[in-house]
């Protein structure tokens, strides 16, 4: 993996987009901007033109959210709640066989950010549990099918 430049010091990316890097990323924090309408609960409504830059460096980077549990809205004052921080990849990422899992606690309980919790860990193929079901065995076809694989 390699280090990136920090985005707090480039907030549209010039940087990022200079190097463009084809080893796997992660980029993460705090953004301070939304990519969509859908990442702001009441307050002013986010309008296209505020998101633009954002989108655009996210699009020219190729960088998505990863899936995360949790909650979606990572920053609040009480009562306006916004998508701020993020953790996003690139899709080379998923070359690296880990498994990436991202938690977004509830924002306010020490500051107005959630907690965000990122855990690597290397993909492990284990052995997977096969569970019959006895309804299975009722089936018309059951025998005919197991029998011909």
């Amino acid at each position: 993996m390699a280090l990136i430049p920090s985005l707090l010091d480039d907030p549209y990316g010039g940087e990022l987009r200079r190097w463009n890097s084809n080893s796997p990323w992660m980029v993460l924090g705090d953004f301070n901007s939304m990519l969509s309408l859908a990442d702001k609960h009441n307050g002013a409504a986010v309008s296209l033109y505020e998101s633009s830059d954002f989108r655009d460096c996210c699009f020219d980077l190729d960088l998505h959210d990863i899936n995360f549990t949790g909650c979606h809205f990572s920053w609040t004052n009480g009562f306006v709640w916004s998508k701020l921080d993020r953790v996003m990849i690139n899709p080379s990422w998923s070359s690296l066989n880990h498994i990436t899992h991202v938690h977004f606690g509830p924002p306010g309980a020490f500051t107005y950010h959630s907690p965000t919790a990122v855990r690597l860990g290397p993909l492990e193929q284990g052995r997977c549990c096969f569970k019959f079901f006895n309804m299975w065995a009722s089936h018309v076809q059951f025998l005919s099918l197991v029998s011909s694989h």
